[in-house]
């Protein structure tokens, strides 16, 4: 049996009255359609700014990808929702990556994905128990 793939089309716009089809651009991946959804959803929620949205986003995306494949736009943003201990958007996301990952028991350290990742005072991520 043979199977043929192609790759989509996509139109990119150049400028308000030009477009062109980019013959590299594939489909956005479901990881990307992920980062892009919680990075609007945090901005609009929140008043997040939009970069430390799209970091926290990117970091969602790693946690999914590596924790928990089963985790939802809607669920990551009530989960921050819920953190109402602080008003600061970066600690919420933070607390919240941390309740999620609390939640999995496979998952023994949410430090790489929260925003304030690794710090002077943490323990060193090298040595393990």
């Amino acid at each position: 049996m043979i199977v043929t793939v192609t790759r989509a089309k996509s139109p990119v716009r150049r400028s308000s009255d030009e477009t062109y089809t980019d013959e590299r651009a594939d489909k956005p991946t479901m990881s990307a359609n992920f980062e892009s959804a919680v990075s609007e959803a945090f901005v609009d929620r929140f008043d997040a700014d939009p970069d430390e949205a799209t970091t926290a986003a990117t970091k969602a995306a790693a946690f999914r990808e590596n924790v928990d494949a089963d985790l939802t736009v809607e669920a990551l943003v009530d989960a921050v929702e819920d953190a109402d201990d602080y008003d600061a958007f970066g600690h919420r996301f933070d607390h919240a990556i941390g309740d999620l990952a609390a939640a999995d028991e496979d998952c023994t350290d949410s430090r790489p994905y929260r925003l304030a990742g690794f710090d002077d005072l943490a323990a060193d991520p090298d040595i393990g128990a």
